[in-house]
């Protein structure tokens, strides 16, 4: 009779986005921020900041709702 095999990846958290996955992911939201504000000099920092705590805010919870 044969065991079950144990494989410890199937017990393991699941990963998030890479840090280059991440990235893409602000830079895409940084854009839309800086297209609906039509692209006015002087708040790219701003844009990017804000894109990246909604990312981040986005990833979070999405790893609390798995647990």
């Amino acid at each position: 009779m044969l065991k079950p095999r144990f494989d410890p990846l199937r017990f393991s958290r699941p990963s998030g986005p890479t840090q280059q996955e991440r990235r893409r992911m602000i830079a895409e939201a940084a854009y839309h921020r800086a297209e609906q504000r039509g692209f006015s000099a002087g708040n790219e920092i701003h844009d990017w900041l804000a894109a990246e705590a909604a990312v981040d805010f986005v990833l979070s919870s999405q790893s609390i709702k798995r647990y």
